[in-house]
């Protein structure tokens, strides 16, 4: 049926869902029901725990583990949660798993775009946690947020970044940042034990530890983690188990 556009929304207004009375005692006999209305995410489904960044000398180090929840037990035990945007660049999120994808592909189309056009220019890490940031206000204002709080880390020319985004679209930069269950327990050892002279291995000897704590602490997280490291050579993201005690003896 041919439709001019100014008809085109009548119509579809028009259309119903056709369904069986089940109330009904006559064979055949039936109903129309009106569609469902629009409904957006009310609260994160599939979820991942936290993420700590830290500056270290040369760069900068993101850590996340590799547990994805559902709700109060274990939906996935072994995602990476820690994304390469280029090579200057990397997003973790906590928060709803989905969500975090959705982020990761809307900066991989820019990237994409950012190629396709070879013209020299190549976005850094503060362009994308600007670009988050816009995203993430942006899906708030329609009542239909990114269930995410996100840490963006760079290098690029000398330069170290590393921010984080949280739901509503705030941005913050700084040199040690954390999201999650990890504003509790970690921050009490980046306090006593990191500073942004460290080398890398030390600063990952802490993250390490952080994590260690939150195995133990956080039902949603697990002890497999990621950690990304950005510096002049580019991106290396490593897979790390984090080992832990349980034989404890009674005396």
């Amino acid at each position: 049926i041919f439709l001019y556009p100014n008809t085109i929304f009548e119509y579809f207004k028009m259309i119903k869902i056709l369904t069986r009375d089940e109330e009904s005692q006559e064979y055949g006999k039936q109903t129309y029901s009106e569609l469902p209305p629009t409904s957006h995410t009310l609260k994160p489904i599939t979820t991942g725990s936290s993420v700590i960044g830290l500056v270290y000398k040369d760069g900068v180090v993101i850590a996340s583990d590799t547990q994805v929840s559902y709700g109060s037990m274990v939906k996935l035990k072994d995602q990476q949660r820690v994304a390469k945007i280029n090579d200057t660049t990397v997003l973790a999120s906590s928060g709803e798993y989905s969500d975090w994808q959705e982020a990761c592909n809307l900066m991989e189309k820019i990237e994409q775009k950012s190629r396709n056009e070879d013209d020299g220019i190549q976005y850094n890490a503060k362009d994308y946690a600007n670009y988050l940031a816009r995203v993430n206000y942006q899906h708030r204002n329609k009542f239909n947020p990114l269930y995410i709080n996100s840490i963006v880390g760079g290098f690029q020319k000398g330069e170290k970044y590393l921010a984080m985004i949280d739901i509503h679209g705030a941005l913050l930069e700084g040199k040690s940042l954390v999201t999650g269950m990890a504003n509790y327990f970690s921050k009490p050892i980046i306090w006593n034990d990191w500073n942004e002279n460290q080398s890398e291995e030390e600063v990952k000897e802490i993250l390490i530890r952080c994590f260690k704590v939150l195995f133990y602490r956080d039902v949603a997280a697990t002890d497999n983690i990621h950690i990304a490291v950005v510096n002049k050579n580019g991106v290396k993201i490593d897979k790390v188990h984090v080992d832990s005690k349980w034989d404890y003896k009674l005396a």
